[in-house]
């Protein structure tokens, strides 16, 4: 089974602090509850796995003092598998602001100046190569937005409701407060394809 994401009662007013120094008010959702986490020197990683079982929300986020340009500048594919073979499961207490997220370039546009013209063609298309789920034809038409609360998250055609809890025993606890820049992904776990990648520096 699964629990639902976080309780509207558990959200509340807190201090977001920005990228340019000057801080925000956002409202911080709560929760306590095993998760697949990665601890390292300079940031954590915490994985979201969707009631789906297919997706997840990775989570980027620096540790304080720490800048997310310098956490980025050790990041790339390699650094992330490794991170995702590493995860323990920890008991993680969670802060996340509320979220909304809209993008204005036209990924179809650009995809087909750049020559990708079959994955937009209903009979030619073929991404049966990276996944077995007819998912990312519409992810590439209607990549917008993404936006997170008690909900969950929706990003553009593919709503989440719930997270899974793990079988697994917690190895330790982590405090995982979402109050400053971080990066996120939602990937898709089988194939191991980045689905949306974006940062949140600063909240209005």
């Amino acid at each position: 089974g699964y629990q639902t994401w976080v309780k509207k009662g558990d959200t509340k007013d807190e201090t977001f602090h920005n990228i340019d120094g000057t801080t925000s008010t956002v409202k911080m959702m709560h929760q306590s509850k095993e998760n697949n986490a990665w601890v390292g020197e300079k940031f954590d990683v915490a994985s979201f796995i969707y009631k789906d079982g297919y997706y997840c929300m990775d989570v980027i986020l620096p540790h304080e003092g720490e800048t997310l340009s310098d956490c980025l500048q050790q990041i790339d594919m390699e650094a992330m598998d490794s991170i995702y073979n590493e995860m323990g499961v920890y008991q993680v207490e969670l802060s996340m602001p509320r979220w909304e997220m809209k993008y204005k370039t036209d990924l179809v546009r650009t995809l087909q100046h750049m020559g990708m013209v079959d994955a937009f063609d209903p009979y030619s298309a073929d991404f049966s190569g990276i996944s077995n789920h007819s998912l990312f034809l519409g992810l590439l038409k209607q990549a917008t937005y993404i936006k997170v609360d008690e909900e969950g998250t929706e990003a553009a055609a593919v709503t989440m409701g719930g997270m899974y809890e793990t079988a697994a025993p917690p190895s330790t606890h982590i405090i995982f407060n979402m109050n400053r820049p971080f990066v996120y992904l939602i990937r898709e776990r089988w194939s191991g394809a980045i689905l949306f990648i974006g940062r949140v520096v600063k909240m209005d």
